[in-house]
């Protein structure tokens, strides 16, 4: 069984990005490690490094690749992506990334 942690930004739809997440982990049979909640600012997703880091966790779940902090290290980036356009009001909660 995999150790997650879940990351969530601060926004209106966090409560059911949180569902979403925890849905997730269930679905896969992940050991829930820990629930960081974060704010505006993404100062706790050094939190989630040093979990990954330490070994207390080996998946990071989001509710979408836009919730991760845009200077989050180690990064994660697909070249597929860079050739698709996402407008602003696009809801990235309903597309396969």
């Amino acid at each position: 069984m995999l150790k997650a942690v879940i990351y969530l930004p601060e926004g209106p739809d966090m409560r059911r990005w949180e569902r979403m997440c925890l849905n997730w982990c269930s679905i896969h049979d992940y050991e829930l490690v820990g629930l960081v909640r974060d704010n505006h600012d993404q100062t706790r997703w050094q939190e989630v490094q040093r979990m990954m880091v330490h070994g207390r966790a080996e998946v990071v779940v989001v509710a979408s690749y836009r919730h991760l902090p845009q200077n989050a290290v180690p990064r994660v980036e697909a070249a597929s992506r860079a050739m698709s356009v996402v407008s602003p009001e696009h809801d990235d909660l309903n597309t396969d990334d």
